[in-house]
This record gives C-alpha cells, structure tokens and sequence, in this order.
C-alpha cells in the first residue's frame, strides 16, 4: 500500500513537471516570435522586464 502511494506521488510529480515544459517551450517559442525593438532606455527596460504587473 505505501510503495502504491509513493509511486502514485512519484507519477503525479513527473507528470506536473512535464507540463511545466511543455509551458515554457510555449513562452519562449511565443518571446521568439515577436520582434523585441526599443527606441528610448525607458523603451528598452520595458521589453527587458515585460509586464510585471
């Protein structure tokens, strides 16, 4: 019953930490697409550190 229940943790672990991937592969495929351009260095700060709101 307990090696059930580690092997339950263990799977539920993996499977959340595949999603993760799979979440950040989205966000750097979508970063990449779009073209990151500045004109002023309040321009530049706001594509650096994006919408941290």
């Amino acid at each position: 019953m307990l090696l059930n229940s580690i092997t339950a943790k263990m799977a539920d672990a993996i499977i959340e930490g595949n999603q993760g991937e799979d979440s950040v592969a989205a966000v750097e495929a979508e970063l990449a697409a779009e073209p990151a351009s500045a004109e002023s260095i309040e321009e530049l700060v706001e594509v650096v550190e994006g919408d941290n709101t």
